[in-house]
This record gives C-alpha cells, structure tokens and sequence, in this order.
C-alpha cells in the first residue's frame, strides 16, 4: 500500500540504511532502464523529522558499498528537492559530492554519466 511504502522509505531514511546498488539495461526500444540507487529527497511533510545529516550518511554509505564492490551507486534528485531548506540540502550535497571526489582522486571510485551505465 502506499502507507506501507511511505513509511517503509521513511525508516531506510532514517536509519540512513545503505542503499542498493545499481542495475542497468537497455531495454527493446534502446531506453535505459535503472533500478536501485538512492533519492535525493525534499525535507518537505515528514521528512523534515529526518536530519539533513542521515542523507548525507546514506549516500556516503553507498558511495563506499561501490567503490568496495566494485558496483554503481546512483544519486538523483529533483530541482524541487532543494527547495525546502535550500542552505542545508545544497550544503549536504556538497559534502555528499567532496566524498565522491576524494574517493575518484584517490583511485577507488569512477564517476560516470548515467547514459555510460549500459
């Protein structure tokens, strides 16, 4: 139900559960086809109760599960998600991005564009 699905995805956020990994395909009309990653999401409604913090702890949980699996972890978001709160999302963002940096320059992650997935 959605009840169940919303708050099943309030809890993963609130326990900045490790989110899955991404698997990719083209399907029979050449359309990419993503599953798993992870939503960068408003603090909008209920989701205010959650700290900024525990995306930011989330994401860096899946760009770390990447680079030691060798998998792919896909952030995304909307423009709206930025909205509510802008200085602190935009500011967790940023911390969740110099991850991912340091990991590149270090050796142990490789970010690509979302169309060199598949």
């Amino acid at each position: 139900t959605g009840f169940k699905s919303a708050f099943g995805q309030f809890v993963t956020e609130a326990l900045a559960r490790t989110p899955p990994l991404v698997t990719a395909a083209r399907d029979e009309l050449g359309m990419l086809n993503v599953e798993g990653g992870m939503l960068f999401n408003r603090r909008g409604r209920y989701r205010s109760a959650i700290p900024v913090s525990r995306r930011v702890v989330r994401a860096i949980k899946g760009i770390n599960a990447a680079a030691r699996e060798g998998g792919v972890f896909l952030l995304w978001s909307h423009p709206v998600d930025f909205a509510a709160d802008q200085k602190a999302m935009l500011r967790a963002f940023d911390e969740i991005c110099a991850h991912a940096a340091r990991m590149r320059d270090t050796g142990r992650l490789e970010i690509i564009p979302v169309r060199e997935l598949a």
